[in-house]
């Protein structure tokens, strides 16, 4: 952009540079012509600021600083465009209690491939993961160790791992990590995933090809690993391979259930790792299809009492 204007990052001043942004911020769009989302805003703003400082090795900051006020109040006006445009904040629907069933029919481990479905749709329902960075860094076998509590039970958790949520800041990146305090106490489903891998896959890979053929059997033939996308659209593709009634992506996890079985808004939000209490209020706000039958029903009992009320007046 500024190459396009003629000018060079190192030469510009502060108010050159606040000025540059802001018909930056003022001209941004979608491919389609649409405005920019708000998390898109912040997340180009963040991009801008690594980029001054941990590329260009300026001392510059673009998001709090006096001097770029101007400019941030261009991406507030950014923002209420998008919102004045219709713009809503995506919601991911949680899986239905039917589809829930469906999903348990056909993780029946009668392949490897049903086997290693579940074993994935454990670690990301029981852990609550569902970022592609995260998946990507439990790609290998190495993060998958037992511990055990104080209790002597045995469970699965997940390692410290990068937060996808990146501070501008370079030092406050460097130490931005997850520690979700999820576990997994059914360790049957991973000894039995365990014992059905080869003994070697390339990169220590945990999800390796199944075998086509298998002739019954729970064997994988293939020591390759799987395509990233496996796990980039895994539930999009187990939407449709446990024909379930609506497509599902990775984020349709269980924070629902979590509310649901009564824990507090901390303990979901330290179970699932997520940082934003108004993030897990917006997931909470879709409601399952057993939840709106049962207001439909309880509308309709009160209607139907009214009425029987005034008939026996009568």
């Amino acid at each position: 952009f500024l190459r396009e204007h003629g000018a060079a990052v190192h030469e510009l001043s502060r108010v050159e540079m606040c000025e540059f942004l802001r018909y930056y911020y003022y001209q941004l769009r979608r491919h389609d012509g649409g405005p920019y989302s708000p998390a898109s805003l912040v997340c180009i703003r963040a991009g801008i600021q690594r980029f001054l400082t941990m590329v260009a090795g300026l001392t510059i900051n673009i998001i709090d600083g006096e001097e770029f006020v101007l400019a941030n109040r261009m991406l507030r006006m950014k923002v209420r465009e998008w919102h004045n445009s219709g713009g809503q904040v995506r919601s991911y629907p949680p899986i239905e209690e039917g589809d829930m069933e469906k999903l348990r029919t056909y993780f029946d481990r009668s392949s490897a491939e049903t086997t290693q479905d579940e074993f994935l749709f454990r670690v990301m329902y029981g852990l609550g993961e569902r970022g592609r960075e995260h998946l990507e860094s439990i790609e290998s076998k190495k993060w998958l160790v037992k511990r055990e509590d104080s209790d002597g039970r045995p469970y699965y958790a997940l390692p410290v791992l990068n937060s996808k949520n990146k501070s501008a800041d370079p030092n406050r990146a460097k130490r931005d990590i997850d520690v979700k305090q999820a576990r997994i106490y059914d360790v049957g489903i991973v000894d039995d995933y365990m014992a059905i891998l080869p003994t070697e896959t390339k990169n220590d890979s945990l999800f390796p090809r199944p075998l086509k053929n298998a002739g019954g059997t729970r064997r994988f033939c293939s020591k390759q690993k799987r395509g990233i996308n496996y796990l980039r659209t895994f539930m999009k593709a187990l939407s449709k391979k446990a024909k379930l009634s609506k497509e599902y992506t990775n984020h349709s996890i269980r924070v629902c259930d979590l509310e649901s079985a009564g824990h507090s808004m901390s303990e979901i939000m330290a179970i699932t790792g997520q940082k934003s209490e108004s993030t897990v209020r917006r997931y909470l706000a879709v409601k399952r299809d057993k939840s709106l039958q049962q207001c439909s029903d309880a509308v309709s009992r009160a209607l139907n009492m009214g009425q029987s009320a005034a008939t026996h007046g009568q």
